[in-house]
Formats: structure tokens, sequence, C-alpha cells
């Protein structure tokens, strides 16, 4: 009997609780507008004035939330008083995803104590009964809202850009890109671009992202950097972002640059000699050097008799090549060859045969 009795006690307290506490605040809210587009930035305010300073209460909010219809991020949380009445605001910014009619009723739980309590709490003590706390969830006024239909999953006021570090490179020399994106709107759906160029190798790719929400959505920039490799002539096309722009309210596409990457081979014929003359001048050389290489070969070959190579004699010129003990006896096989092919790499053997691999040297005459 004492137990039914005491049930019935303490659901009449909840219930006068709850009728008091409707007397103690009042929730409002407030929004600009009620038509926008999909993905378009709203700033909703809701308001909690209480009749007195409130200490009693404490408002369970949520921070931020999604669903299938909408986004909701939290944008600030503050407490003021007004005639030694306490109010509390709380501010954020929805984006509707869906085209059509949205419906958005949040709730927030009231959670009451006592002064008691709460002096308990502060001194620390552990003598706080049950029934000292006593939450109810608020069903927060209604918000109605027409979405209109964007086109586009990007919406804001936005601004596309890039910059490049070089348009002449050396092969392998890596070329510095990169594409920012700035302005303002629903910056946290941005997806990374796609780079794939044929022939190129790309390093790098991530999204830096550097903005902070505001009242009409994400404010800032988002940057996305590579580093591009290739051995051959290369182009970037531009790279497009169609978006809805806010101020004209139509479908706009954003675009960078073309950009004609030149990449020049890292040997050339200029790098291997001591000096780079004119191109008359080094043509009449490079066929004198063949004249005297061809007559060498003559000289050699009639003293190739008294050098000490092996009682066999190799049967193909490859086979010489690959018998050759020492860089300056594939020396002397090239120079009887008095091949145009080697002219380069005779000349390179002559001016700095000890620093050379024979191995290497090898492998280079075999995909000549």
């Amino acid at each position: 009997m004492r137990q039914t009795l005491g049930k019935i006690f303490l659901i009449i307290t909840l219930f006068s609780a709850t009728l008091n506490a409707l007397d103690d605040y009042k929730w409002s809210v407030n929004y600009k507008k009620s038509s926008l587009y999909q993905n378009e930035a709203l700033l909703i305010t809701y308001t909690c004035k209480f009749k007195d300073d409130g200490y009693q209460y404490v408002i369970d909010f949520m921070a931020e939330k999604e669903t299938s219809e909408y986004k909701l991020y939290i944008l600030t949380e503050r407490d003021s008083k007004r005639d030694g009445a306490r109010i509390s605001e709380f501010k954020f910014v929805l984006f509707a995803k869906n085209r059509g009619v949205l419906e958005l009723q949040l709730n927030a739980t009231m959670r009451e104590t006592t002064r008691d309590s709460i002096e308990n709490s502060v001194i620390g003590r552990d003598n706080v009964e049950e029934g000292s706390f006593f939450d109810t969830k608020v069903m927060l006024p209604l918000v109605s809202l027409t979405i209109k239909e964007s086109k586009n999953s990007i919406v804001g006021n936005l601004k596309l850009t890039s910059t490049i570090n070089s348009t002449s490179v050396k092969a392998y020399e890596p070329v510095q890109f990169s594409i920012k994106l700035e302005g303002e709107g629903n910056l946290e759906d941005i997806v990374p671009f796609s780079f794939a160029i044929d022939g190129v190798n790309v390093f790098g790719g991530s999204v830096e992202k550097n903005y902070k929400l505001t009242p009409s959505g994400f404010k800032g920039e988002v940057t996305q950097k590579v580093a591009l490799v290739s051995s051959k002539d290369f182009m970037i096309n531009p790279f497009v972002l169609e978006y809805f722009n806010l101020i004209s309210q139509t479908s706009k596409a954003l675009a960078t640059k073309k950009e004609f990457i030149k990449v020049t081979q890292i040997y050339k014929k200029e790098d291997l000699l001591d000096e780079v003359q004119e191109r008359s001048i080094e043509f009449k050389r490079v066929y004198l050097y063949y004249l005297i290489i061809f007559v060498a070969g003559l000289i050699l070959g009639r003293l190739s008799y008294k050098l000490s190579f092996k009682k066999r004699k190799p049967t193909t010129f490859e086979e010489e090549i690959q018998n050759a003990k020492t860089v300056e006896e594939v020396h002397f096989i090239l120079a009887l060859k008095a091949d145009i092919r080697f002219s380069e790499l005779i000349l390179k053997i002559e001016k700095n045969s000890k620093n050379l691999n024979l191995s290497k040297l090898k492998k280079e005459i075999k995909h000549l």
C-alpha cells in the first residue's frame, strides 16, 4: 500500500513540475526565409526565455545532426540576461538535401534541479536523492520550408583558380600544380578533382580544407595540390566545376586554365662536350672525328694481334664486347668497329674512362 501511495505521489510531483515548467520558460524560433534552394544555407535561431534567472534548468540540445533530408550544424550557443531574466539562444545552420516541403521539428531536454542539489554538487556532497532531477522533453516550434531544385550539388558564391610553378621542365622534374576553390557555400560537400593524364605520374592530390561555418554556410577555401612527373611533353586540361550561383540563381561553370608543359630531355649531345659551339662548327668536327676513327681503326687492326686478347677470337661484335675485361678494351673494340652510332660513346670513354662502370657501359652499348 505504501509503495502504491509513493508511486502516486511521485507521478503527481512530476506532473506538477511539468506544469510549473511551462510557466518557467518559453521557446521561440526565428529564420529569415521559408523558401530556399537545395544545399543552400539557412540560419535558424531557437530562443528559450525564462521568467527569472532560470538557475535550476540545464538545456540538453543536439549539437549536430544529419538525416536523409538535411544537415544541421550548431553555429553558436550562448546565455544572456535581460532585466534579470535568463535567455538561452541556439543558432543552427541548415542545408536541405531534397526539393519539396521540409518540416523540421526538433526537441530539447529541460533538466530541472533544486538549489540544494546544485549546492550539494558544487561542494561535493554525496547525498543527492533520487527525484532531485526532473527531465522534461520539449517539442520546439515547427520550421516549415519549401525547398527548390538547384540542379547542382554545390551551391553558393565561389571562385576557382589554379597555379603552376613552371611550364618548361627537364625530364622527370616535378611540376607543382594546385587548384583553389574559395568563397561561401556548402564547401563540406566538395569532391576532389581526378588527375588522369596519359604518361604522367601524379603524386599527392589530397584536399586541404581551410574554412569556417558562418550564417551563410562554410566560408573559406579548399585547395588541392599535386606534383606531376613525366619524361615527355603533356597537357593539363581545364578542370571544371559546375555549381549553382545564389546571386544570379543560375547554374554556372568554373574552369581553370589549360596548361601545356614542355619537357626537355636530360642528356643532349651538347651536355657531353666541354664547349657548346655553333651547329655548323660542331657538324664539321663530328665528321672529322669519324674520319679519324676510321683511320685509327685500320691502324689498330694491324696491331691487334700484339695485344693480350684471348686466343680464340669472338665470332660476333656482341661477343667481343661481353668478353672485354676492361673499359680500355671496350674502347679499342668500338674504335675498330668504326660505327657512327658509337662516336659519342667513344668520346665519353676518352674523357672519363677511369670513372666508368664496365657492366653499365656494356649495357649501354647493347641498347644502341
